[in-house]
């Protein structure tokens, strides 16, 4: 991720805006919506399969096991309507086969901001999606997702980096 300029919204919140190359990543999927809070279940209950299940033992060609992307994607609207997440991991090329239950989704490349969530998890994250909801970002609502690599489990820190796509 290259850094281009770092950009002051209201309320003093401030993103980084970047260019981001194309990726790639295999994992587990689910179709959900923020009414009625039902992404609060649908995305808890994701995570916990994704680790109960280990798939990211079972993506092949992993690029990193150190990071975990949450990708949001086939938005079909706004942040209102209902959209796809998937959890997985970066792979450098696609297999001939996918393992059975999974999908891979490769995020475009383009303009994103990119949030830095640090402190108290999941409330950090929570805020910082609250905030990105909030702003008068120009959204693309093509594919937004959040990284998880070695800050997120540092002690203090606790940093998950979250990537908006943005109309450059």
């Amino acid at each position: 991720m290259d850094q281009a300029n770092t950009v002051s919204m209201e309320k003093k919140t401030i993103y980084e805006k970047i260019q981001q190359d194309a990726f790639t990543i295999i994992g587990i999927d689910v179709v959900t919506s923020n009414k009625d809070d039902k992404a609060v279940d649908d995305i808890n209950a994701l995570w916990q399969r994704f680790a109960t299940e280990q798939v990211q033992d079972n993506i092949p060609g992993i690029t990193n096991k150190d990071y975990i992307f949450a990708i949001y994607t086939d938005y079909e609207g706004d942040n209102t309507q209902p959209f796809r997440l998937v959890i997985g991991c970066q792979v450098e090329t696609m297999p001939d086969k996918l393992p059975e239950g999974m999908v891979a989704h490769t995020v475009p490349s383009g303009a994103y901001a990119l949030f830095r969530a640090r402190g108290e998890q999941p409330r950090a994250i929570i805020k910082t999606w609250e905030t990105v909801w909030g702003s008068d970002l120009k959204r693309e609502f093509t594919s937004d997702f959040e990284v998880y690599g070695p800050r997120f489990y540092e002690a203090g820190l606790h940093e998950a980096l979250i990537n908006i796509a943005i109309k450059d």
